[in-house]
């Protein structure tokens, strides 16, 4: 580019695609300019903002970096599709963010670049710089799967069909997140998650498998401990309820049945489950395990009475726990699985104590497997 008096003014080696690669660059050809693009929560396209050099504090002033290439392409044709979007951020708001890319708008400019000057100057300054980004991506996420939440529940009130497209938009981002995620076990939790120091009656073969955290009580906790199963830590709080209703959506008549069953209106479990801070039961259950393809399963305490059918000493072996479980006298704890072909898949294991969730987190990847005997419901798609 430099042939064509053109200079890279934004930062190298810093992703711009969920892919993990770079495809977005700010070039001028002017001095004492910086820029830099940035996600925006309103549109799909990346806004980008310009700004003074002069006006920039030091943290701010990076050392300008050149590429060149021979690949030639009109700068006529170079344009910005959301200018509501621009404004000036700091820096730290342009970190990596994920998008979904519109496929009815191409662009029709060759960006092939040679990248072979592209290094990096240290390897673990970066992935603390990533560490950072991912957390904030989850919150930011989260924060705009609140917002569309909140916008659907209001065209709710006034018609009972609305537009759901920016759901399935929203879905495909969070879905991409959790699919980059990897298997959460206790030992790689956020720090920001805390475990039960104590339980009410902890059968050995059972706590030996799984820990069973403290998942914030407001009313979330469903959502937040699928949260943490998902990616370690509840900053995807609102992102599971976003999920749910997305399920609740494209499966209405399954849903409009269960309910039935249940003595529930379908339209009431569907305002709770995008209703902040309201606590989910049976349906939601259902409605997650459709939208994370995956059996959830959801232990209560184990009883600790000899004289019951379903008591369980305290000393039992893993196997003998399993056998109980298999024969239905473990308790009645119950699974949910509403895809048939998830049936073999890994279940997600939650706590419920009559009036809260808490993620069960595995020590190890892979673990033993507790299946509950009984399905409430029964209704598998």
């Amino acid at each position: 580019m430099e042939s064509f008096g053109l200079t890279l003014i934004n930062k190298l080696n810093k992703n711009s695609t969920n892919a993990k690669t770079q495809i977005d660059y700010c070039f001028t050809n002017g001095n004492g300019l910086k820029s830099d693009y940035f996600e925006s929560l309103t549109s799909f396209h990346k806004p980008i903002w310009i700004r003074k050099r002069e006006i920039l504090t030091g943290i701010h002033v990076d050392e300008i970096k050149q590429i060149r290439t021979d690949i030639p392409f009109n700068l006529k044709d170079l344009r910005s599709y959301d200018q509501s979007d621009t404004m000036e951020v700091d820096e730290e708001f342009s970190s990596d963010r994920y998008k979904i890319v519109d496929e009815n708008e191409q662009t029709d400019i060759d960006k092939t670049f040679n990248l072979k000057d592209r290094h990096t100057n240290d390897q673990s300054d970066m992935m603390e710089i990533d560490e950072q980004s991912s957390f904030a991506n989850y919150e930011n996420i989260d924060s705009n799967s609140r917002k569309i939440l909140d916008h659907f529940l209001l065209v709710l009130d006034f018609n009972s069909t609305t537009d759901t497209d920016q759901i399935s938009n929203q879905v495909q981002i969070i879905n991409d997140l959790i699919g980059k995620s990897p298997f959460i076990t206790m030992h790689n939790k956020d720090q920001s998650v805390r475990l039960k120091s104590k339980t009410e009656y902890s059968v050995q073969a059972f706590v030996s498998v799984y820990t069973r955290t403290r998942t914030t009580a407001d009313g979330n906790c469903l959502y937040s401990s699928l949260s943490i199963i998902n990616i370690a830590s509840e900053k995807l709080t609102h992102s599971m309820r976003l999920l749910a209703v997305n399920a609740m959506i494209n499966n209405s008549d399954y849903f409009q049945t269960l309910c039935k069953v249940l003595d529930y209106s379908f339209e009431e479990q569907l305002q709770r489950t995008a209703t902040n801070t309201i606590w989910g039961g049976e349906v939601q259950i259902q409605a997650l395990s459709i939208a994370l393809s995956h059996p959830i399963y959801s232990y209560i305490q184990f009883d600790n009475n000899p004289k019951n059918r379903h008591y369980i000493p305290l000393n039992i072996s893993v196997q003998e726990l399993i056998d109980r479980f298999n024969k239905g006298t473990a308790g009645s704890h119950l699974k949910h699985i509403e895809y048939k072909s998830d049936m073999n898949k890994l279940g997600f294991c939650i706590y419920y104590n009559g009036t809260h969730y808490d993620a069960l987190l595995p020590f190890q990847a892979n673990p033993q497997q507790f299946v509950p005997h009984f399905d409430k419901i029964n209704m598998s798609l």
